[in-house]
């Protein structure tokens, strides 16, 4: 998903925003408007639990001010590392393909299996990755064995996926 472009420099985000390494926060230099003051914290956090500032009328995500502050680039997309989006440290953001960005997503509240790519199906395990078909397994730690072949075959490992192996 492309986002609209942020229409401010760098400069111009720094003299905005003060921004807080050790947070991940962006406040405000000064009062952008009669309700918020100067100091403030920048942004309310939206259902999805990202932050999200008004600048000019429109809506940016924090992380991609940050981004865009501090590495003065704006990618497509900014892959929050830890899969945190409230955690806009800039050593948690990168910039990422949408394909990378889906493969680093949390795990599914509706996963029976407890792993990624892997689902109870005609009772067996199935390996599905990037919605191909991968066979089916009798036990989970099979299914894992093939899914985590078949990922390095496509060359398809996160940062997550290396911390849980390990």
């Amino acid at each position: 998903m492309s986002a609209n472009p942020i229409p401010y420099s760098r400069d111009e985000l720094h003299k905005l925003f003060r921004y807080y390494g050790e947070t991940g926060l962006l406040h405000w230099r000064e009062s952008p408007g009669h309700r918020v003051k100067a100091g403030a914290v920048a942004g309310r956090i939206n259902a999805r639990g990202y932050r999200r500032i008004k600048l000019g009328g429109t809506e940016y995500g924090a992380h991609r001010i940050i981004f865009k502050m501090l590495c003065d680039q704006e990618p497509d997309e900014i892959d929050h590392i830890d899969g945190d989006t409230g955690n806009n440290r800039i050593g948690n953001l990168r910039a990422a393909t949408h394909s990378g960005n889906q493969r680093n997503q949390k795990r599914k509240s509706t996963n029976t299996s407890g792993e990624p790519c892997i689902r109870r199906h005609c009772g067996k395990w199935e390996v599905r990755v990037c919605h191909i078909y991968y066979g089916r397994y009798a036990t989970i730690p099979e299914a894992v064995i093939a899914r985590d072949k078949t990922r390095r075959e496509l060359g398809g490992f996160t940062n997550r996926d290396v911390q849980e192996a390990t």
